[in-house]
């Protein structure tokens, strides 16, 4: 399974990049997937325009955005955050910061979520951060 993370879930839903620029970076029997916490990150972001940017964001543009991740939901395989993601999150973060190397506590997440099913494949635009995660296979897009 590929992975996408949240900069490129968002990247293809708002027409940053096709389906056809993912889908060459997978062998055609391969299937694409998010992790919930991805999507806790782009619910954030569609929250933060309904709730706490109201004031500058029409109603028009916040369904548009919850129609995209809609869209997003059924292309893509979800995987949920297990005890075990978190087990490997957890070691993840800490171990980077011992080592003087952090980063995002939700990128640890995302990483724990995909190495704790054996998996190990990320395209992401947020190479630098990811390449920091041994046994995660990071793939750019571009």
């Amino acid at each position: 399974m590929l992975y996408l993370d949240t900069t490129i879930a968002i990247g293809w839903m708002h027409g940053d990049f096709t389906v056809e620029q993912i889908l060459s970076k997978v062998s055609a029997s391969e299937r694409l997937a998010i992790t919930s916490v991805s999507m806790y990150e782009i619910y954030a972001g569609l929250f933060t325009m309904q709730f706490v940017k109201k004031s500058k964001k029409g109603q028009a543009n916040i369904d548009k955005e919850a129609d995209s991740i809609r869209r997003l939901e059924r292309a893509l395989v979800q995987v949920e955050f297990s005890t075990r993601a978190a087990q490997r999150s957890a070691a993840l973060y800490f171990s980077l910061i011992g080592a003087g190397e952090q980063i995002e506590l939700f990128d640890c997440m995302i990483a724990g979520t995909i190495l704790a099913r054996g998996d190990k494949d990320i395209l992401t635009q947020n190479v630098d951060h990811f390449t920091r995660i041994e046994d995660l296979n990071v793939i750019s897009l571009f």
